[in-house]
């Protein structure tokens, strides 16, 4: 009989066999390789299996450090799933997560972390990882009879309207149905070396973490400060000979900004993706020179359903003028388009929203094609249609589309156009409601004199923003995204 692996402890174990002492994650001049990565997690979930907590939410306070990811395979060994928070989240933010999802326990990766003061006085038992010593074999094996991939596995955060984020709540099956389709999509193996630039409580650690135990590669966490002074960011992909990143656009537009490749260019770069949001068509160009043998990739995914869903190959023969397409679906997914708006489905999806049975309703519903049996959905709020070549292309937010003066406007493709303008940079388009004015917020060294002529020449007369606010950068939300609420906020 053979055992293939179910579960993502499976998966680290058959790595720490097969692999024991290759390196699995590595930053700067620290690495773990897969060994030591399942004995400190074994060590973790010997000690949270002695507060008796079982199938229940455990808080991770993650920091980009190697010993991070051992924190999460440790929840999971234990029979419970974690939810990771930064180390640079908010005190405030903090305390209405931990009020939002009750969990049970923290988990830090070192007693001596600068950051750990925002939870010690949160009433939670606090485990250290440094200081867990003991490897309970016996206790674990029987803990892992009872652990299937259908079990929550974690919870990741996402922005909420109401400013309190909803936790996603991802099974095993899942992550596991992710990891397949990225290796099979993009080639990804052995030799794989992943640049990693995103935290680990974002929705991208589902891809960077669990790749390397899946297929033996390796993931390089690249500093953060490398991608605010990028001058030695391209010095450290090659030292690293890193030859996979998948990023958000913004890293490529200060990437782009700042003429990174001027000195350097990355030398074993092999596959770059890009996610989040819509690239611009001048970074696009930028990189497109750059780096010719490079293949180029556009991903979309949430984090309800993770990144692998719809995806797009970048032809070095098409101009893109009308901007790049998400792309076609990943083999194993299901996407619909209904009253203009996506919704998708696949092993890869997510449970639900945690402790939050109305929002989950709400957003997880029946494929509205039909009723003949249960069909569950999610409805992901952005609006698409489907081009000539059958691919999908990104027409905005439903919550993004405006009905102004008498006409139906998409916010989304005001800030396209607005992106394509000489001197800007990012942009993002609200709508005051009070005043009837859309409003327009951008990045970059052109004058507000200028991008509005310019739009005047590229957009309908009742589609030109009447008020542009010019900023040093756009303000994000913990995963990345523009912080839309704050920009309506900015608006008087």
């Amino acid at each position: 009989m053979i055992n293939y692996p179910k579960t993502i402890i499976d998966l680290l174990d058959n790595a720490a066999e097969k692999w024991a002492d290759d390196i699995a994650y590595e930053k700067e001049s620290d690495a773990i390789s897969f060994k030591q990565v399942q004995n400190l997690a074994k060590k973790v979930a010997t000690e949270i299996a002695k507060s008796k907590t079982i199938n229940s939410p455990i808080l991770v306070w993650s920091t980009r450090a190697i010993n991070t990811p051992s924190l999460f395979f440790g929840v999971v060994y234990s029979g419970n799933f974690y939810l990771p928070v930064g180390d640079d989240t908010p005190i405030e933010k903090v305390q209405s997560i931990i009020q939002s999802i009750q969990p049970k326990l923290i988990i830090v990766n070192d007693s001596e972390e600068a950051s750990i003061n925002k939870i010690t006085n949160c009433g939670l038992q606090i485990i250290y990882a440094d200081k867990c010593k003991e490897i309970n074999e016996e206790l674990l094996t029987d803990l892992r009879k009872n652990i299937i991939d259908i079990d929550p596995q974690m919870i990741i955060l996402t922005s909420g309207s109401t400013g309190v984020p909803k936790g996603v709540v991802t099974n095993g099956r899942s992550v596991m149905e992710l990891l397949s389709s990225m290796v099979d999509t993009y080639n990804i193996d052995k030799n794989t070396i992943i640049g990693g630039q995103s935290p680990f409580y974002y929705s991208a650690h589902r891809r960077d973490v669990y790749l390397p135990v899946f297929c033996g590669c390796k993931l390089v966490i690249i500093p953060k400060q490398f991608f605010t002074t990028v001058a030695n960011l391209v010095p450290y992909i090659n030292e690293k000979k890193i030859n996979f990143i998948q990023w958000t656009t913004s890293v490529f537009s200060i990437i782009h900004n700042f003429n990174a490749f001027e000195k350097e260019k990355p030398m074993f770069l092999k596959t770059l993706i890009f996610m989040g949001e819509p690239i611009k068509l001048k970074t696009l160009k930028y990189l497109l020179n750059n780096l010719p043998s490079v293949n180029f990739f556009n991903s979309y995914g949430l984090t309800e359903l993770p990144d692998s869903l719809i995806y797009h190959k970048i032809d070095v023969d098409r101009d893109y003028l009308s901007g790049v397409p998400l792309g076609k679906v990943v083999k194993n997914r299901r996407v619909i388009l209904h009253n203009d708006e996506m919704y998708v489905s696949s092993t890869a999806m997510a449970m639900q929203y945690y402790n939050d049975i109305e929002k989950t309703k709400e957003k997880f519903v029946q494929n509205p094609l039909h009723s003949d049996y249960e069909d569950i959905m999610f409805r992901t709020g952005d609006l698409a249609v489907i081009n000539e070549y059958g691919e999908y292309i990104f027409k905005g937010r439903i919550d993004n589309c405006i009905k102004h003066m008498g006409h139906r406007i998409e916010l989304g493709e005001i800030e396209h156009i607005a992106s394509t303008c000489n001197n800007s940079g990012e942009c993002a388009c609200v709508y005051n409601d009070d005043k009837e004015q859309i409003c327009l917020f951008y990045t970059g060294e052109s004058s507000i004199r200028d991008i509005s002529i310019e739009l005047r020449q590229k957009l309908p007369n009742y589609s030109v923003p009447r008020v542009f606010i010019q900023l040093d950068k756009l303000p994000r939300l913990f995963n990345g995204k523009i912080d839309m609420c704050k920009l309506k906020g900015m608006v008087k």
